[in-house]
């Protein structure tokens, strides 16, 4: 799961952290659902981007993105959430 309130990624410590963010050193393992929830009344303006990931290494890829309780602003652009095979549920296809 992935929240998102706003888009300040926080400083190097993390205080003022406003969306979830994944950072591995090593390698990360890709695979399953990836559910992106909204959280303190946030929603993103068109063209807006948030860094969830940062690796050494990938593998695999997300089975589905999940963007039932994503925060309200159209339909998300997905060309850059990792290796993903680019489903969402309810949308029939890729997008």
């Amino acid at each position: 799961m992935a929240e998102i309130g706003g888009t300040d990624p926080g400083d190097a410590v993390g205080n003022g952290i406003q969306f979830d963010r994944y950072a591995v050193a090593g390698t990360l393992h890709f695979g399953g659902t990836l559910a992106v929830v909204a959280w303190n009344g946030f929603a993103p303006l068109a063209g807006q981007q948030f860094d969830l990931f940062d690796w050494g290494r990938s593998q695999g890829a997300f089975d589905v993105l999940d963007f039932a309780q994503a925060p309200p602003g159209g339909r998300p652009d997905v060309g850059h959430v990792a290796p993903v095979h680019r489903r969402q549920p309810g949308r029939g296809g890729r997008a």
